[in-house]
């Protein structure tokens, strides 16, 4: 099985650079930190994180590579993890990050794997251009009722002062284009639910059958939900039974 491909020896330059640069009295290595002077500044940039560290007093930053994984995290995880993190001090921030590591680390294998299918990465890139089009679509949908559903008097769609005002529907041409506008919402909507399941379902499965595999649910749904492999069962099992008896200790040989 092949391992992480080594960061390319421009990176690792670059990193040297940046670790330099604050050394420099002159302010010349700071100072040529942009296009002009360094060759694909900005993607280099792009691909190197930093941390700060106090040691002895001293405020150091620390840079390093950025995984190529890390690029496959999605917007909604990142908002996620941003919003429920606890920011109280630097210690609660690394514990609520090692908290949703795992999870995020296997969501963005996840969607490396999608890009490895045409059509999946097709789906995967299109997904805010699809957005767009189902709003677009509720709009035009909306104002086509808005506009042309009118009352029916006789056939026509002219009614005097004194007609019944009962029936009412969309004036001819309008009401075929609305349901040719609803059709392609509605293949929009399957659409998106379906990708829901392939981007956040999956993962999601697959995280909750890591947790509960030296601990089954209680719930019915959920356990089926999360069917244990072949080599986890026995062992699901045997907590089940210490679990059913009260949770004392097992019985000697």
């Amino acid at each position: 099985m092949r391992g992480p491909m080594p960061p390319p020896p421009a990176q690792l330059l670059f990193i040297a650079y940046l670790s330099l640069a604050p050394f420099d009295a002159s302010g010349a290595m700071r100072d040529n930190l942009h296009p002009f002077c360094i060759w694909d500044c900005d993607n280099l940039l792009s691909k190197v994180g930093a941390i700060e560290i106090a040691r002895g007093g001293v405020l150091e930053r620390v840079f390093f590579v950025v995984p190529p994984v890390c690029g496959f995290l999605t917007p909604a995880s990142k908002e996620e993890l941003l919003a429920t993190v606890n920011r109280t001090n630097l210690q609660t921030q690394l514990e609520g990050l090692a908290t949703s590591l795992e999870r995020l680390y296997g969501e963005m294998r996840h969607q490396r794997r999608l890009t490895e299918s045409p059509l999946l990465n097709l789906l995967r890139t299109s997904r805010d251009l699809r957005e767009r089009a189902f709003f677009a679509l509720a709009l035009a949908i909306n104002l086509c009722l808005l506009c042309f559903y009118s009352y029916e008097c006789r056939g026509t769609y002219d009614c005097g002062e004194h007609e019944d005002l009962v029936t009412y529907s969309l004036r001819p041409g309008w009401k075929e284009l609305v349901i040719f506008f609803s059709s392609a919402q509605l293949i929009l909507a399957i659409t998106r639910v379906w990708w829901y399941m392939v981007e956040q379902g999956i993962p999601r499965v697959d995280a909750l059958v890591k947790l509960h595999a030296t601990n089954p649910p209680d719930n019915a749904l959920l356990a089926w939900i999360v069917r244990l492999p072949p080599d986890q069962v026995r062992q699901a099992l045997r907590h089940a039974h210490h679990r059913s008896k009260g949770g004392g200790g097992g019985g000697g040989d």
